[in-house]
């Protein structure tokens, strides 16, 4: 298989795992984000296709598995998920200074 026949294969399964992610926005998103660029993943997270490999922005996202063990599995495009690389929706634990003052303050 050549370059680009793999290049082509590997964008096409990147497009069909964006077009089951979710397009529902809640208005306050919808007017930031008002662009098909804009998606949710399973966890809710919003995504931007422009973003795909980018670690650096909180908008980034992944292919990832849903379940791994066999090899079977990971030719299966359906097992294959696009997920945000920063979890949002996990609540960000407090450090440094910022976190000492509230304790004081609380």
């Amino acid at each position: 298989m050549s370059k680009v026949t793999q290049l082509l294969a590997f964008e096409n399964l990147k497009r069909s795992v964006w077009a089951r992610t979710t397009t529902a926005l809640e208005p306050t998103f919808a007017a930031h984000f008002n662009t098909p660029d804009a998606r949710r993943d399973e966890l809710g997270n919003i995504i931007l296709f422009s973003e795909y490999g980018n670690a650096k922005s909180l908008f980034g996202w992944k292919l990832d598995f849903r379940v791994t063990g066999q090899v079977s599995d990971a030719q299966d495009p359906a097992n294959i998920r696009a997920m945000a690389i920063h979890d949002m929706t996990k609540p960000k634990k407090l450090r440094g200074p910022a976190s000492k003052s509230r304790k004081r303050a609380g």
